[in-house]
């Protein structure tokens, strides 16, 4: 039942207006979706407020006249806007316009900058068409007939060809129960977020298409992903060329004139030195050096058949070294398998790995059966540019292998400035699996011996961490006493056992979960000094100095301490739950 609000039961704060506000959009419920123009959402807004309901009339003069009589109950101060001007000084910002009560109505007791209305026609037409999208590829894929056969018996594919008809299938399907999911659950809650007034970044930030559409199928080449019949077998050729989009559209029409272009731009010569140095910074359980040299050779004298029976075993070949890098324990049993395996660790999967899961799996059955190809000289081409950038893929896959092994490789004193770039590449190295630990060790070990100990002044470095372990412990320790006002409750951090702090921050929690929020940065300093200290006593056992020593012997005084602190964090998880 709706209950009218009367201005005298509330305050004239800024925080009285929201509360009017909640109640006003309890009051008109999903109504506040049927009001076609902005006067008529102020005028039903209004009829809501017990001093102005019987008076206010659905007229602009009436609706001003309530405005203001409404807005002569609060005391709002004047909005300022300031910028920094070019003396680094706050200096405020002249208002194109005077703000007037309708404005501060419109902003505090509203609420609205635009109209729900039509915020939930927009989404509704964009959803719409988005569902009839994915559900006119639904019953294209519903006329196959093996899709037929598999949701009436849930046959299973026999073959590649069906496999892809399968998965892209479930893709749409998946999309459609997201789309019907956000159109049934989602899109009113939108529409009045979209309504809603805003300052600054946020109108930018938030109203964007990636927060109305939650969803893939509205974004441009996402039909791509939809449509097995639009795998997209180029884009991934030209993607570091300036003039990469219109070049796609030339490999349909004309592949030979494509690779006239690209090469160029981009050189057969350039090509292979790409393969050669992101392969000298991969992982690998077989040298392919070899078989590189070889495929130059080949290209080189033009011998088309010789380099595509070559090159087109490498492909998978990369894909099982990318798959054992990922999981060492999956071995995989097909191209198509591995890469789908691969997929997780590759945050670009999506837009290349359907042409290499699909479209050079059946290339390679077909060569595998027949042992015979057309067109060999293009294909060659394409398998060429296929392994530079599965090379590149190899490169750039997020897992602590490939980054350590990126590292190691490039030794660059400037990836290990402080303690902190060096308790970071320990902790890639501690998240490895035993296999690959073992497959690494002997490089890990001349790493630190003849780099990191050598070349990245370490001693300067220890002496830096002595300084801020102290340091940090000390204001940390401070910082407790300021905000819980209590010199005994931060005495506790310095001599308690960890048993005993956990039952000081639960006595104390309130104050020092208040704290804890705002200490992010000192949480990750601790981690990375306590980590830095880990990693030296287990990697660096050979190496002998005073630093080092002065370093363990800070740590070993200042240990519980850094325990107790670091326990302030499970106030913040709780937090958050």
């Amino acid at each position: 039942m709706k209950k009218f609000i009367s201005l005298k039961d509330h305050g004239n704060t800024g925080k009285d207006a929201v509360n009017i506000q909640n109640k006003i959009r309890e009051n008109l419920g999903k109504a506040i979706f049927s009001f076609q123009d902005f006067q008529t959402l102020q005028f039903q807004a209004l009829r809501q407020i017990k001093d102005v309901r019987r008076s206010v009339k659905n007229h602009p003069d009436s609706i001003a006249n309530a405005i203001n009589k409404v807005m002569f109950h609060f005391d709002f101060p004047k909005t300022v806007v300031k910028k920094i001007n070019a003396q680094n000084k706050l200096e405020e910002i002249k208002p194109k316009k005077v703000e007037t009560n309708v404005d501060l109505f419109n902003y505090w007791i509203l609420g609205f900058d635009t109209n729900p209305y039509i915020e939930l026609q927009y989404l509704k037409n964009s959803v719409e068409s988005h569902l009839r999208f994915i559900l006119e590829l639904i019953e294209k894929y519903e006329n196959k007939i093996f899709i037929q056969l598999y949701n009436q018996d849930k046959k299973t594919p026999a073959d590649n060809f069906e496999r892809m008809l399968l998965d892209f299938y479930k893709r749409c399907i998946k999309e459609r129960d997201q789309i019907l999911n956000y159109y049934l659950n989602g899109i009113e809650d939108r529409a009045i977020y979209k309504a809603n007034t805003k300052l600054g970044l946020s109108s930018f930030v938030f109203n964007t298409a990636f927060k109305d559409f939650p969803y893939r199928s509205w974004m441009i080449y996402w039909d791509q992903y939809f449509d097995y019949e639009k795998i997209n077998k180029v884009a991934h050729r030209c993607h570091d060329v300036s003039i990469g989009d219109d070049l796609e559209e030339v490999y349909y029409k004309n592949k030979q004139h494509f690779y006239n272009k690209l090469f160029k731009i981009k050189p057969v010569s350039q090509i292979f030195s790409n393969i050669d140095f992101h392969y000298d910074h991969i992982p690998h359980n077989n040298d392919r050096k070899p078989i590189f040299l070889e495929l130059k050779k080949l290209f080189k004298a033009s011998r088309w058949m010789a380099f595509f029976a070559l090159a087109l075993p490498q492909v998978e070949g990369f894909f099982t070294e990318m798959l054992r890098t990922v999981n060492p324990d999956d071995k995989g049993k097909s191209l198509s398998e591995k890469v789908k395996k691969v997929r997780p660790a590759y945050m670009l999967s999506e837009a290349y790995f359907d042409y290499y899961q699909y479209m050079i799996t059946d290339l390679r059955n077909k060569f595998a059966h027949t042992g015979f190809e057309t067109d060999l000289k293009l294909k060659c081409y394409d398998l060429l540019t296929d392994l530079e950038h599965i090379l590149q893929v190899y490169y750039e896959l997020d897992h602590p292998m490939i980054k350590i092994k990126r590292l190691i490789k490039q030794r660059n004193s400037i990836d290990f400035v402080g303690y902190r770039e060096f308790s970071q590449f320990f902790e890639l190295v501690n998240k490895l699996h035993p296999t690959q630990k073992t497959e690494i060790k002997l490089d890990l070990d001349d790493f630190i011996n003849n780099f990191l100990t050598v070349s990245c002044q370490l001693e300067y470095i220890l002496e830096e961490a002595s300084i801020n372990t102290r340091k940090l412990v000390k204001d940390f320790i401070y910082s407790i006493e300021k905000t819980t006002d209590s010199s005994k409750i931060a005495s506790e951090f310095e001599s308690s056992n960890l048993t005993e702090i956990k039952l000081v921050i639960e006595q104390n929690k309130v104050k020092l979960a208040r704290l804890s929020r705002f200490q992010n940065d000192k949480f990750d300093e601790l981690y990375a000094l306590r980590n830095f200290n880990t990693a030296l006593r287990k990697y660096f056992h050979n190496w002998i100095s005073e630093e080092k020593k002065a370093f363990f012997e800070v740590i070993k005084q200042n240990d519980s301490k850094i325990k107790n602190l670091l326990e302030l964090k499970n106030l913040r998880e709780d937090d958050k739950e």
